[in-house]
């Protein structure tokens, strides 16, 4: 598996010089994780399945934090390469409207943690 490797913080392509930079293996695994989680349903005009419902369910006044849980880890367990989720944490901070989401997989025998805030 190979795919075009998206800066971490800009979600902008890596290029050196002129030149697309590839992501494989554990890498493009963690790439598409972080993808898959920040998309929003129906964003993808070929599959408008693809990706949360962040303004129906996520981001909406009373959504309930297991319900966002629940979003959240069936997307990174459905994220091709990735074997188990050991840990899942997710941290709401309403009061300035943000969310920290810490998880440990693994995928290909390798194990993967990341923290992102959104």
């Amino acid at each position: 598996m190979m795919d075009i490797l998206l800066d971490r913080s800009t979600h902008d392509i890596v290029l050196n010089g002129y030149d697309l930079q590839i992501v494989n293996d554990v890498d493009l695994i963690r790439q598409r994780i972080k993808q898959r989680i920040l998309t929003i349903q129906g964003e993808w005009f070929l599959n408008t399945d693809i990706g949360l419902p962040w303004f129906e369910e996520i981001i909406g006044k009373g959504s309930e934090e297991q319900q966002i849980s629940a979003l959240l880890i069936r997307q990174i367990a459905e994220t091709e390469g990735v074997d188990v989720i050991i840990e899942f944490n997710l941290t709401l901070d309403r009061r300035v409207r943000t969310m920290r989401v810490q998880f440990r997989v693994t995928a290909t025998g390798t194990e993967i943690s990341e923290e992102l805030t959104l």
